[in-house]
């Protein structure tokens, strides 16, 4: 210990001199530096990903609101915003929307959007991820829309009443793909809905009524799904595939469990292949059912009933599968005109003036598996050969076979066999050959069947 006055020796002044000096911006330094660096990116997180707030806004005409109309709350709202549209009646011509936003009216019977048949359709849609809700859309200028969708993509057009729009269409698609139009009820416009170069998009769900045309295609509308729609009362067709002479092609779009009815043509396809018509109910249509113009695809498990001068007429047309439907009660089930190499199985036909009618050079078609039963004719060829019908159930029919000019095979060879006729004994299933069933000399069916789907038990 060094006592008072006592000057430190030399050892203890050293000693003094090692202890170390504690730098303290050495400790906080680093400290800095690691906040600022945390700082920066956040920063950098939220520039890059944080989207900024997004806003619900009011609309009402009479009443207290953001906003007294639908167009100027579009143009001050920001991308992603959601605006809630009051009950009430807004004279609105053309309301442009260039952004993706949420529009939604309070309830489609009370909140409507008249355009006063002005300029232009009463909704365009010119942007991507649009959806649009719970109004009544009416009186688009003559000629236009009710909602027009143009280059847009990834939109909802749900829950509205779309009328009145005269001369042009209710929802109107021009080069949109990827959207959705459901739950929509559209009535009394010149077109229901109509697509133009537009594809993969979902129309389901949707009740189209006294229209002129419920739906069209045209121009290179490819792969879009119409399903669970009820089409009716239209002055024209129900569905209308449109190809101009084959430029342009609507192909590989599907139809898929809707109810088309009470129109005067249930649908027509033209220049357009490889469409699915599955499970649709298709009847009561005035001129036809179904119209396949130079047009091919598969047409499964429909039901067709009362539907004018033929259920469904293939014409001028290959490659159709037309299986497990029901046609009744029309004056032709399935009409076949200059077609060849398709596929008629596994249907059944009731109560039809004629059940089959082909005719004018229709060949090479392959019939088996079907119910022809308690039609005025059952099977009728004219001037087409080289048919092959086998596996069918002729039964009661007041003509079974009416054949001119033609030579067919009404039998796939021993032991497969022929048919079953209702009018004529045989021995076996099939028979061994000893009893034909002889329509003409050219129209032999040999090896007929003992019993109705007699087939069905051979290995």
């Amino acid at each position: 210990m060094i006592k008072k006055n006592e000057k430190p020796s030399r050892d203890v002044k050293a000693k003094v001199e090692k202890k170390p000096k504690v730098k303290s911006w050495k400790i906080i330094a680093p400290v800095v530096i690691i906040a600022i660096l945390a700082v920066s990116l956040v920063g950098v997180y939220l520039f890059l990903y944080q989207k900024p707030g997004l806003k619900t806004w009011t609309v009402d005409d009479d009443g207290p609101a953001d906003f007294s109309s639908i167009q100027r709350a579009i143009n001050s709202t920001n991308a992603g915003d959601t605006i809630l549209v009051k009950a009430g009646t807004y004279y609105e011509s053309y309301i442009e929307i260039k952004k993706p936003l949420t529009l939604s009216g309070e309830n489609k019977s009370t909140t409507i959007i008249d355009g006063k048949g002005m300029v232009g359709a009463v909704i365009a849609i010119k942007a991507s991820n649009v959806n649009l809700s719970g109004f009544t859309i009416r009186n688009g200028a003559w000629g236009t829309a009710g909602i027009y969708l143009g280059d847009a993509s990834g939109c909802t057009v749900k829950d509205n009443l779309i009328t009145s729009n005269v001369g042009g269409s209710g929802i109107d698609l021009f080069r949109s793909n990827n959207n959705n139009a459901s739950w929509n009820i559209i009535e009394s416009n010149g077109r229901g809905i109509e697509l133009e170069y537009s594809s993969n998009n979902d129309i389901s769900n949707n009740t189209i009524l006294s229209n002129s045309n419920g739906i069209i295609l045209a121009y290179a509308s490819s792969n879009n799904t119409f399903s669970g729609n009820t089409v009716m009362n239209n002055s024209l067709h129900g569905f209308y595939y449109y190809s101009f002479y084959g430029d342009k092609p609507c192909d590989n779009n599907a139809l898929i469990g809707n109810t088309i009815g009470n129109n005067s043509r249930g649908a027509r396809f033209e220049h357009s292949n490889n469409n699915m018509i599955i499970d649709n109910v298709i009847a009561n249509n005035s001129e036809f059912g179904v119209g396949l113009f130079y047009s091919s695809g598969s047409f499964v498990g429909n039901r067709l009933s009362n539907n004018g001068e033929y259920s469904i007429s293939v014409t001028y047309t290959s490659g159709n599968n037309i299986s497990k439907n029901i046609f009744s009660d029309s004056e032709e089930g399935i009409d076949l005109y200059g077609s060849s190499n398709n596929t008629i199985k596994e249907n059944t036909f009731l109560y039809n003036q004629y059940a089959l009618y082909v005719w004018v050079s229709s060949n090479n078609n392959l019939v088996y598996n079907n119910t022809i039963s308690n039609n005025t004719e059952g099977v009728h060829i004219s001037y087409s050969s080289d048919n092959i019908i086998y596996h069918n159930n002729f039964v009661n029919n007041t003509i079974q076979v009416n054949i001119t000019g033609s030579i067919n095979t009404w039998d796939d060879g021993y032991p497969s066999g022929g048919n079953y006729w209702s009018d004529h004994v045989s021995t076996g299933n099939p028979s061994n050959g000893s009893q034909p069933y002889i329509i003409d000399a050219d129209n032999i069916d040999h090896y007929p069947f003992q019993d109705p789907n007699g087939w069905m038990s051979l290995p």
